[in-house]
C-alpha cells in the first residue's frame, strides 16, 4: 500500500493558502483535490518522511550521515521558500523549490518531488502565472509516469488543463482533459470523470463547438 506523502506546512498567521487555493481552482464546498497544498507544515513530518527512506533502503545505521546531510539541505532550502512566499520573491521561491525538486528525484522521492512540483504549480497560480503553473504541473505529471501513479497524472491533467484554459489555449485544454477523462474512467474515479466532463463542457465552450459543449454536460 502505497504510503502518503507529506505536504509543507509552517505556521505563519496571516497567510491562508488553503482558502486561497479553493477561491482560484473554484472548488466546491467538501470537493477534495489531489491534496491541496499547503506551504505551511511541522517541519518534523518532512524529517519524518526522508528518515523513512533511508531506514527503508538500509535498516542498518549506516547511512545516519548521509541522512543528515540531506535532511538538513531540505530544511535550509524550505526555510528560503518560506520567505520567498511570502515576499512573493518568484525568482527565489523557484530555485528553492527546484532544488528540493532535484534532492528527492536523486533519491528516487518520486513522491516528494511530485508534491513539490505541485504545491509549485499552485503558488504560481495565486500569483496568476498560469504559464510557469502549467510547466510544473506537467512536471508533475513526468514524474508520476516515472511511480506509475495513475491518481497523481490524471490530477496533473486537470491541473494542466485549467492553467491552458486561463491562457486561451482552449484547444490544447481539450486534450489535457480528454487525458484526464480517460484515466478517470482507467481508475474508476467518478470525481476526476465528472470534473472532466465539465471542464471540457467548457473548453468546447470557448471553441464556440456549442454542441459538443452541451454533449460533455
Amino acid at each position: 500500500m502505497r504510503k502518503k506523502a507529506f505536504i509543507f506546512k509552517r505556521k505563519v498567521d496571516h497567510v491562508n493558502l488553503v482558502n486561497s487555493y479553493k477561491t482560484v481552482l473554484g472548488l466546491k464546498k467538501g470537493e477534495s483535490v489531489f491534496q491541496t497544498p499547503d506551504i505551511m507544515k511541522n517541519y518534523s513530518e518532512i524529517k519524518s518522511h526522508v528518515q523513512d527512506h533511508f531506514n527503508q533502503k538500509n535498516p542498518q545505521m549506516s547511512f545516519d550521515f548521509e541522512k543528515k546531510i540531506y535532511v538538513d539541505e531540505i530544511q535550509q532550502y524550505y526555510s528560503f521558500v518560506v520567505d520567498a512566499y511570502i515576499s512573493k520573491n518568484c525568482e527565489l521561491f523557484t530555485e528553492k523549490m527546484n532544488k528540493i525538486a532535484y534532492l528527492a528525484l536523486i533519491k528516487d522521492e518520486f513522491q516528494l518531488a511530485m508534491k513539490t512540483y505541485n504545491l509549485m504549480g499552485h503558488v504560481f497560480m495565486t500569483w496568476k502565472q498560469f504559464n510557469n503553473a502549467y510547466q510544473y504541473f506537467k512536471k508533475m505529471k513526468d514524474v508520476s509516469r516515472m511511480d506509475h501513479d495513475l491518481e497523481a497524472a490524471m490530477y496533473a491533467f486537470k491541473q494542466m488543463g485549467y492553467c491552458l484554459n486561463q491562457l486561451k489555449e482552449y484547444q490544447k485544454a481539450t486534450r489535457s482533459f480528454k487525458c484526464q477523462l480517460q484515466l478517470a474512467w482507467h481508475l474508476g474515479h467518478l470525481a476526476g470523470e465528472m470534473t472532466a466532463y465539465e471542464n471540457l463542457a467548457i473548453a468546447n465552450f470557448y471553441l464556440g463547438r456549442i454542441d459538443k459543449s452541451q454533449y460533455y454536460l
